[in-house]
C-alpha cells in the first residue's frame, strides 16, 4: 500500500485493435477511497507499419483543464530514439536514463 506522500500513476494502453503500444495515456491516482484519478498526459504514436515514427505527447494545462502539445519522441528504432522538448531541446533517450546507484535497491 502507498503512504500518503506517495505519488501513484497509471499508465493505460490504447483500447483500439490497431494503436501501436506507444500510445496512451498517464493518469494520477488521487483518491485511495474513492479511486479518483486525474488525467495528466497523452502520448499518440503514428502507425507506420516500421519501428520508426514519431510520438507526440501533451501536457494537461491544469488552469485551463485542456492538453497543450509539449513534445515529440523521434523513433528510429523500438529503442532507439530522441526527445524534443517543448520544440527548443533534443536530447537522446539514452542520455535521458539515469545511471543506477551501486547502493541502490
Amino acid at each position: 500500500m502507498a503512504a500518503e506522500t506517495d505519488m501513484v500513476f497509471r499508465f493505460v494502453n490504447s483500447t483500439a485493435a490497431d494503436a501501436d503500444t506507444r500510445t496512451f495515456r498517464v493518469y494520477q491516482v488521487v483518491g485511495s477511497a474513492a479511486h479518483e484519478e486525474l488525467e495528466l498526459y497523452k502520448f499518440s504514436h503514428s502507425m507506420t507499419g516500421s519501428s520508426g515514427g514519431t510520438t507526440a505527447y501533451q501536457r494537461k494545462n491544469m488552469n485551463s483543464l485542456t492538453f497543450e502539445t509539449v513534445g515529440q519522441i523521434s523513433w528510429s528504432s523500438n529503442t532507439i530514439a530522441s526527445v524534443v522538448y517543448f520544440g527548443l531541446e533534443e536530447v537522446s533517450v539514452k542520455d535521458l536514463r539515469k545511471v543506477k546507484n551501486a547502493t541502490s535497491q
